[in-house]
């Protein structure tokens, strides 16, 4: 059974403004690395926007096993930043297992003015073994879905 926890927040005055300039200044963040930040293991394959029932910008992440073994406890810690680079958010997601080829997605809120995110930290298990990653450079928000 997968398990989801968000934390973070956003400005409700801000609803589609985050969007709007996330889309117009997607052009000045460079991109360090690929999709696949992770290697072969567990890679954020999902990167988009959305609106909630509400209205509020919401960033939705997917996180998906890419290797042929189980992972347990895995869990995904993300930080929203500005243009210049300032910490405006984070957001954490949790799954007990992530079997081959499965997925699980991090709903967070989008706080008003964010232009990127960041994976900075990804944890799980696989038997006996543990594995604590990250960070990885910034990713424009939505660049890919």
């Amino acid at each position: 059974m997968i398990t989801k926890r968000a934390q973070g927040g956003t400005d409700a005055a801000s609803i589609g403004g985050a969007v709007i300039a996330a889309a117009a200044l997607a052009a000045l963040l460079v991109l360090a690395a690929g999709r696949d930040g992770t290697g072969d293991r567990i890679a954020l394959t999902g990167n988009r926007l959305a609106f909630g029932p509400d209205g509020a910008p919401l960033w939705i992440g997917a996180f998906t096993n890419r290797a042929g073994r189980l992972y347990r406890d895995v869990a995904v810690a993300v930080r929203f930043l500005d243009r210049e680079g300032r910490i405006l958010g984070r957001a954490s997601a949790h799954a007990d297992r992530l079997a081959p080829g499965e997925s699980f997605d991090l709903t967070a809120p989008l706080p008003m003015g964010a232009q990127a995110v960041q994976l900075v930290a990804m944890h799980w298990r696989h038997r006996a073994a543990r594995a604590s990653l990250g960070p990885w450079p910034l990713q424009v928000l939505g660049a890919f879905a």
